[in-house]
């Protein structure tokens, strides 16, 4: 499942269900409401109750799965959750670009999601943020700036074609520095 909640050491995927905690990866896997097919709950009345299927075309009427979505647990406790399952990628990595103010960051940010390019995520943050990331290997962008963090996943020509236009993108908007995570710090560094 393409998500990253928050708390995803801890959290639990009714719990994720429950608080609709989709993650930065929405971008390019959309919310969790569109991967979701079916759920059971165990109402406050006690009785088990179902909705939806193991199959996208299951609902005929007001689908109650997606009202269990995001419902804190106040329709029932969600004990079985059905999903569209995806591949994993061919190829993921993060490119972090960093830049002198948040006006340029944004700029960039904003250019990139209206290109055709798809990132799987899209992030700005500010030096402080980015140095409380709990991560060895990042690298250090300085005391001042902020960090544009871009998640990029499908096949390895996508990745290549989508990091070298968005590293031209970054330089024509003013970036200082950037930097590739790999596969093995990717995953990680969005669950921080």
């Amino acid at each position: 499942l393409p998500f990253d909640p928050s708390h995803a050491d801890s959290a639990t995927i009714g719990g994720i269900v429950a608080a609709n905690s989709s993650g930065p990866r929405r971008q390019l896997y959309r919310l969790l409401r569109d991967s979701i097919l079916g759920v059971r709950m165990v109402a406050p009345t006690g009785e088990i109750v179902g909705s939806g299927g193991k199959t996208v075309k299951n609902v005929s009427g007001y689908d109650v799965s997606k009202l269990a979505l995001g419902s804190i647990g106040s329709l029932g406790i969600l004990c079985e959750m059905t999903f569209k399952l995806l591949p994993l990628p061919e190829k993921m990595e993060t490119l972090l670009i960093s830049f002198k103010s948040f006006r340029e960051a944004t700029a960039f940010a904003e250019g990139l999601i209206e290109t055709n390019l798809l990132p799987a995520s899209v992030e700005v943050m500010n030096q402080r943020a980015y140095s409380h990331l709990n991560m060895d290997g990042i690298p250090d962008f300085g005391p001042e700036g902020y960090v544009s963090a871009i998640a990029l996943e499908s096949f390895e020509p996508a990745v290549k074609r989508m990091q070298m236009e968005i590293k031209e993108m970054a330089e024509a908007k003013g970036a200082r520095s950037n930097a590739c995570l790999q596969e093995e710090k990717h995953l990680p560094f969005w669950l921080e």
